[in-house]
């Protein structure tokens, strides 16, 4: 059996112009290459001739889709056997409310990231570095994973391991895995690549995802939640994912620098708050919905629990934060820390050229995986 390597497909990006790949067509792609490794499954097992065939690698697929709500099985119910899609349980009225138009401010600078913290003491003003703002109306899509709601778009970078996760019947070239610890790798690979390339703790918790803890604000009480040491408990990278057979999809998405929540009951939330719902505040909730999507929804369903990202954690931490920070070069690294994990080695990683991946895509649209991923749209 040849040496095993994780290949590594990043469907490109241009925030400066606000183009980014539909959540769809990454969907299509990873079906694509998920039904590949089915069918080699099937013909393996079918007749001893086949067993010189060459089974597929693992293959990351990452990207940074156009802004997208995806509702988990809870809250999308699966489709019947008849013609029309199972109602989601989300109103009519909160559909619209996801669909709404979302003003999204994006850097124009590239930015790549460095060992630990920016340097502190320098100007944290990111208004000093060049910004675009592009309109989008978000799409709202079903998925086959577990848990409720969440959001994926601009600022943020998904991680979709397309790979055999366990095998009775033969050897798989790198580590086996049952379904917890496999959640467990995906958590572990986020944790070393926040360590490793920005110096931040990540920890878990009994939700899914990883976890970091806000310093407090000079002179606030800290905060609360889950975890040692001070400060308020929040998200920085979500985790949903869906077998068939031993295969995986869908994975991880890591939170780099995009709009922020704090948790309910924070001081720092208190301190923003009122007794009653006024007129002049009722209209900066709006405002705050129109430029960021975690406030038109419960992420994930964890009411009360806020969501951050890197570079404000990195600014928080007394460093000047890295905006406009390069998707591609993040998932590149945690590529490697997922080779570590499943024992192949960061050297096992191998970069999928523009050419192939284009290729790729290509397959899944004449293979019909594009137009089944636009209906599971509401």
């Amino acid at each position: 059996m040849p040496p095993v390597r994780l290949r590594h497909i990043h469907l490109p990006c241009s925030p400066s112009q606000g183009t980014f790949p539909s959540y769809q067509t990454a969907a299509a792609l990873q079906e694509l290459l998920r039904r590949r490794q089915l069918e080699y499954q099937d013909a393996d097992s079918s007749s001893p001739s086949n067993s010189g065939l060459t089974p597929p690698h693992p293959t990351l697929i990452s990207f940074t889709p156009q802004p997208t709500y995806t509702l988990g099985r809870r809250q999308a119910p699966t489709h019947t056997a008849s013609s029309s899609p199972a109602p989601s349980s989300l109103s009519p009225a909160e559909i619209s409310r996801l669909k709404a138009p979302l003003h999204v401010r994006l850097s124009s600078a590239r930015s790549l990231p460095t060992q630990g913290l920016a340097p502190t003491g320098a100007e944290k003003n990111t208004d000093a570095h060049p910004h675009t703002e592009h309109v989008f109306h978000p799409s709202v899509l079903t998925s086959p994973r577990g848990g409720l709601a969440t959001y994926h778009g601009p600022g943020q970078v998904v991680l979709w391991p397309v790979m055999v996760i366990n095998s009775s019947t033969r050897a798989l070239g790198h580590k086996h895995f049952t379904v917890r610890c496999y959640s467990r790798l995906l958590e572990r690979t986020t944790i070393s690549l926040l360590r490793r390339l920005f110096g931040l703790a990540g920890f878990t918790t009994d939700d899914p995802g990883v976890w970091v803890r806000t310093p407090p604000a000079p002179g606030s009480l800290g905060g609360g939640g889950h975890g040692n040491g001070d400060g308020e408990a929040r998200k920085i990278s979500a985790l949903g994912i869906h077998l068939r057979r031993h295969v995986s999809s869908l994975g991880a998405a890591l939170n780099l620098d995009m709009p922020t929540t704090r948790a309910v009951g924070s001081v720092a939330a208190a301190a923003a708050a009122t007794t009653t719902m006024t007129t002049q505040r009722r209209g900066e909730a709006e405002a705050d919905e129109e430029v960021n999507p975690w406030e038109r929804f419960v992420a994930c369903g964890l009411a009360g629990k806020g969501v951050t990202c890197v570079e404000e954690e990195l600014l928080a931490a007394g460093g000047t934060g890295i905006p406009g920070l390069d998707s591609e070069v993040v998932a590149r690294a945690w590529a490697e820390e997922l080779a570590e994990g499943m024992g192949l080695g960061a050297q096992a990683v191998e970069l999928v050229g523009r050419d192939e991946a284009d290729e790729l895509v290509a397959a899944a649209r004449r293979d019909g995986y594009v137009d089944a991923a636009r209906g599971d749209e509401l």
